[in-house]
């Protein structure tokens, strides 16, 4: 997945079954291509054509690690660096 990022895949992209990659990673449980997907851009707003959006999905799977990386890296964009 590392390679394909770099060279420019759309993290974003849905599968034939309509889920996005970083749902897929929630409920394997894969923190490690959570933390690179969410690193290049991936947007944590899309959902899934079942309605699922990420956040949701790391609840429901009770995916404890993967809510809490999704939430420290939205609050890390959102934060305001003062000099």
């Amino acid at each position: 997945m590392k390679v394909l990022l770099e060279d420019g895949c759309n993290p974003n992209i849905k599968d034939n079954s309509g889920e996005t990659l970083l749902i897929d990673a929630i409920k394997k449980k894969k923190l490690n291509a959570i933390e690179l997907l969410l690193k290049n851009d991936c947007k944590v707003t899309i959902k899934n054509d079942q309605g699922m959006s990420p956040i949701g999905q790391a609840v429901t799977s009770m995916n404890h690690e993967a809510l809490v990386t999704i939430l420290k890296t939205e609050a890390g964009k959102s934060s305001v660096h003062e000099p």
